[in-house]
């Protein structure tokens, strides 16, 4: 099993005629832990690292109406409730999953996480998905070659949605979730 921890920066900033613009950026910064691995794995440990930060993009409130933002695991975005600007960056989060070749992994996120202002404002971010083929086991294989002949390699990719709540308080918000991978 190997954990990584990613931090999730937001930012929200009152911008041209009141209207509110909302950056929001998830830096994922992650650690890479290796574990032993299962003995029938040939004791080749599975690790998780980030390789790119989940971005929403620029985000305008419609009337301070509360709304959502999602990123898919494809980059698709969508949303309800709030503009988002066409031309803002967004992406979905990706991870490098090494381990051993050919083997199967289960990677477990949370249901939800709080992202805070530091002054009592909040946004709840929930709904992970990842690329996997049925989200619900999240059952993924290391079939990318690999360096190494005996390890093999994945790109997960996660998504998430972002939920801004009426009258979203403009402001920095951070907080941080964790992504688990494990040997089937």
């Amino acid at each position: 099993m190997s954990a990584v921890n990613s931090k999730l920066i937001c930012r929200l900033l009152v911008r041209r005629q009141n209207v509110v613009w909302c950056i929001i950026v998830l830096a994922a910064f992650a650690c890479l832990t290796m574990l032993p691995a299962q003995a029938d794995k040939d004791a080749i440990g599975i690790s998780i690292s980030r390789l790119d930060d989940l971005a929403f993009g620029d985000i305008i409130p419609i009337g301070g109406a509360p709304g959502a933002v999602t990123i898919s695991p494809d980059n698709m975005r969508s949303s309800s409730g709030v503009v988002v600007v066409a031309d803002s960056e967004h992406k979905c989060a990706a991870f490098d999953v090494v381990g051993s070749k050919n083997a199967h992994y289960t990677v477990s996120m949370p249901s939800s996480a709080t992202l805070s202002d530091g002054f009592g404002h909040s946004m709840l971010l929930d709904n992970f998905t990842s690329n996997s083929d049925d989200n619900s086991s999240h059952n993924l294989k290391l079939d990318k070659p690999y360096p190494q002949s005996d390890m093999g390699r994945d790109t997960l990719y996660v998504g998430a949605t972002l939920n801004v709540g009426q009258g979203q308080a403009a402001g920095r918000y951070s907080g941080t979730f964790s992504v688990i991978v494990f040997y089937d």
